[in-house]
């Protein structure tokens, strides 16, 4: 199910550099993170991932409505099946994850985010960020970052990493 409210438009970029701005907001940098593989199995529910989101891994490859193993771009209400999401960061995909704990207005903050630029991004609630303490992540292969609270400055870490790591998967897919 689709995520169709409509976030705000992003304040300007504040700090361009993500080095910068995860340290000012607080965030883990977690960069150039082991390849956990990327080969495809055909069970949704078999995939295991070292990280907290999973950055790589071996993946469901079935294909779904879309034509594909790997999620399709767009904002989800539900957490699709991890191995479809590493399917998708496979593909060159971005993924914005949010604890669903996160007040509406820092949810809408994160979907103005994804408004502004949704080409090659999942955004999806994420409850398992809880367990790595983070409550905003931001991933993609063998790359991501956490963020242990919502400041502002998160949405700049999000527009830093979307344009660093964006279409830079081992098998990019338009």
């Amino acid at each position: 199910e689709f995520d169709d409210r409509e976030g705000p438009p992003p304040p300007e970029l504040q700090y361009g550099d993500l080095e910068e701005s995860a340290q000012v907001a607080g965030c883990e940098l977690m960069l150039d993170l082991p390849d956990e593989g990327s080969s495809h199995f055909g069970k949704e529910e078999e995939g295991s991932y070292d990280t907290n989101p999973p950055t790589s891994g071996d993946h469901f490859a079935a294909p779904n409505e879309a034509g594909s193993g790997a999620t399709a771009d767009g904002a989800y209400l539900t957490k699709p099946v991890e191995s479809r999401l590493v399917h998708a960061m496979e593909h060159g995909r971005i993924e914005i994850r949010y604890d669903p704990n996160l007040p509406e207005d820092q949810q809408l903050a994160l979907k103005g985010v994804f408004d502004e630029d949704p080409d090659g991004i999942i955004f999806v609630p994420d409850p398992d960020l809880a367990k790595a303490d983070f409550v905003v992540a931001v991933s993609a292969w063998t790359n991501a970052v956490g963020c242990p609270a919502y400041d502002p400055i998160v949405l700049d870490v999000i527009r830093n990493f979307r344009d660093t790591y964006r279409g830079n998967g081992p098998e990019n897919v338009p």
